[in-house]
């Protein structure tokens, strides 16, 4: 993707996401999507939605004619409040060949049209994944971090209650300052990688790094060039382990239904957060520089300990309630994935 970001010949980039499609589910995208826009391209999210009307009843089936209103309105509120483009997308023919749905879409352009003045605001949170990163890793650890970070994050996160927006590593240096800053896949460090890390921890910030930081570089594959890369110790895990924490409060996290090795804990950490079931420390935070750095050994990353980091970073949490919330400088939206009161923060 790279060399098409470089590339003057392209204007935009379409992608799907099937995954969290379904009523009560944050939309997602798995596209480093504010990293296209720094290299002036947009992007464009391809709804091809399973409607009612769709026969075929799955990849994100709408069910009934409520649930294909809220799936329309909650693929618009993602795509217009961070400043994508939508392409309603009837894919066989005849998913839209409705009166009702031709409104609810009629409905959420007209809000388009009203609005189009309106600013892109950066999140608090930024989401960084590298692209180099798993071209070094075994086709195991790609298939489940990938997985992870394309589908599972998406979803966990669209529940913080705060928009995040998404970059490539090597974007870092152009990007808006973040109060919190959140390392996937970065298995492999990079010269551009170092150069970011090293400005985040002279900033008044949260840095989280997941699984492996820095593990594999140009020398070969080092505790050393973790340290390097996040300003942390660490050792390795002895044998396959499971990433699965245990919190302090006895709760447990983190889990991915397999060994990993290798798996690394800290080590000389201010505060030990999480502990495998070996008693290393899989989960803690320290300072480094200006910047609180937090390590997790496990990729998986749950709902409620990252709203826990976030509200600790300063982030402004519009809803506690894990609804999925898109803003921007005039629009606030809430997707509620439960009937009840909810309240929202302005």
């Amino acid at each position: 993707i790279r060399k098409v970001l470089d590339s003057p010949d392209v204007d935009y980039l379409v992608a799907v996401e099937y995954n969290q499609r379904t009523s009560g589910h944050p939309h997602s995208v798995s596209a480093p999507t504010e990293s296209y826009t720094l290299h002036n391209k947009m992007f464009m999210d391809e709804a091809d939605i399973r409607t009612f009307l769709d026969g075929q009843k799955n990849w994100g089936y709408a069910g009934d004619e409520k649930g294909t209103e809220s799936m329309i309105r909650k693929m618009f509120a993602l795509s217009f409040t961070r400043g994508h483009a939508i392409h309603w997308y009837d894919l066989f023919g005849g998913w839209f060949d409705h009166p009702a749905i031709e409104r609810m879409i009629g409905d959420v352009q007209k809000v388009a049209e009203r609005h189009l003045s309106a600013t892109v605001t950066p999140a608090e949170i930024a989401v960084v994944c590298d692209e180099e990163s798993l071209i070094h890793a075994t086709s195991a650890i790609r298939r489940e971090t990938g997985r992870t970070m394309n589908h599972l994050q998406n979803g966990v996160l669209g529940r913080i209650g705060a928009p995040f927006d998404l970059y490539f590593a090597d974007d870092l240096a152009a990007a808006p300052n973040y109060r919190m800053y959140i390392f996937q896949c970065c298995h492999k460090s990079t010269p551009a990688l170092l150069k970011a890390a090293r400005l985040l921890r002279k900033r008044d910030c949260t840095i989280l790094w997941t699984y492996a930081p820095g593990y594999v570089c140009d020398a070969g594959n080092s505790i050393a060039s973790m340290k390097e890369l996040t300003g942390l110790d660490f050792v390795r895990c002895e044998g396959r382990l499971d990433p699965e924490l245990t919190l302090a409060d006895g709760s447990r996290t983190g889990a991915v239904l397999t060994g990993l090795d290798p798996l690394f804990a800290a080590v000389g950490a201010d505060e030990v957060l999480g502990r495998y079931a070996d008693g290393s420390a899989g989960l803690v935070r320290t300072r480094t520089g200006r910047a609180r750095t937090v390590f997790s050994g496990s990729y998986v990353l749950e709902t409620p300990l990252l709203q826990k980091l976030a509200r600790d970073a300063g982030v402004f949490l519009y809803s506690d309630s894990r609804d999925p919330v898109e803003a921007n400088e005039r629009f606030v939206t809430l997707h509620a994935r439960r009937a009840g009161e909810k309240t929202i923060r302005l």
